[in-house]
């Protein structure tokens, strides 16, 4: 028989105990909260943690970058494509900038002239060139205007850098950037590089042909059937056998032909007798370059009280032999177009 007393004293103690837990975990059993006037309920979250959060950086552009932003914002892309129409006619550089390896095949198969099938009219379709499309180019002239210039970090922060002439780069870093990925060479300077590789210069003309990696190493006259076919062979087989990163390329007509009187006439109203090495390496350039700024460019012995020699590696004096002064209000037409940008005295510190 069940003793109720007992019992009753029992069951008393049970409910003692456990009101007193919860007394002392009440913090644990907490409702949700209500927010007042709404019906939502809020979630009961944790704590948070006693250490601080470390604040997330805001990304900030390299100096590069921020180079490349004045540069882009310049330009009037319907004038540019404007250019480009023009130039495409005489210009590219599938038949300008061809690698030198397609030579053979190229004579074998095509007109050397006409950049056409033989016996066809279809156009030549067994070379290649190592040059693409680029969406921001400079263009670099040997001009003494980019000394004390600074500009050499703004050059390096273009995607496609092009010179004359396998100027020195190393000891004007500077002013006139460290990167070549295309060098036109002219006839002269031809044949001084390859007079070079058998003489004592040979270790300072290779050093400068190994100054840029990737380096495009493109004559700029006819080949096919030219004298320069062997020099610029012999320069080929020495980057080859001392295993320099470049690649040499042909053009299948000069730069020169006829680009005077037609080419300059169409794009300005202007014929130029004889065009500068620079103007037609600008032309060539606008052909797979969407965005051309241009440094060294400056037709005057004079710039801001100060003397300015012709080349910025050397004492030489201006040669009269090209129209410097009209190319150059030349250009500076097309900057005020938004066509290219051209960049005189000193360029910002990045």
């Amino acid at each position: 028989m069940v003793d109720w007393k007992e019992f009753t004293v029992v069951v008393f103690c049970l409910i003692v105990m456990t009101c007193y837990v919860v007394w002392d975990n009440k913090a644990a059993f907490r409702l949700p909260t209500m927010i007042p006037g709404s019906a939502r309920v809020l979630k009961v979250t944790k704590l948070a943690s006693s250490t601080p959060k470390t604040p997330t950086k805001t990304p900030t552009k390299s100096l590069e970058e921020g180079a490349m932003d004045q540069v882009m914002a310049h330009f009037n892309m319907t004038s540019v494509r404007e250019l480009q129409k023009i130039t495409r006619k005489y210009f590219s550089p599938e038949r300008h900038i061809i690698d030198l390896s397609d030579l053979d095949n190229f004579m074998k198969k095509c007109n050397t002239k006409t950049f056409t099938l033989l016996n066809s009219k279809r156009r030549c379709n067994v070379t290649h060139s190592p040059v693409t499309r680029y969406r921001t180019c400079a263009v670099i002239g040997n001009g003494g205007i980019l000394l004390n210039s600074r500009c050499g970090g703004e050059i390096d922060a273009h995607e496609f850098v092009i010179r004359n002439n396998l100027p020195p780069t190393s000891p004007y870093q500077k002013d006139v950037g460290r990167r070549t990925n295309l060098t036109t060479i002219n006839r002269a300077r031809l044949m001084q590089v390859a007079g070079g590789l058998r003489r004592k210069k040979r270790a300072k003309t290779l050093a400068r042909l190994s100054e840029s990696p990737g380096m495009i190493f493109s004559y700029s006259l006819s080949l096919p059937g030219s004298p320069s076919k062997k020099k610029l062979q012999a320069i080929d087989r020495a980057i080859k056998e001392n295993h320099i990163d470049a690649v040499t390329a042909f053009s299948h007509r000069s730069y020169m032909s006829n680009k005077g009187y037609s080419l300059y006439k169409e794009l300005f109203k202007k014929r130029f007798r004889l065009p500068s090495t620079g103007l037609n390496t600008f032309a060539l350039a606008s052909t797979f370059c969407d965005r051309i700024s241009m440094y060294g460019f400056y037709p005057l012995p004079t710039y801001r009280n100060r003397s300015v020699p012709y080349h910025y590696y050397d004492g030489k004096m201006f040669n009269k032999a090209h129209k410097m002064p009209a190319e150059f209000e030349t250009f500076q037409e097309l900057h005020r177009r938004g066509t290219i940008r051209l960049v005189v005295g000193k360029c910002d510190e990045w």
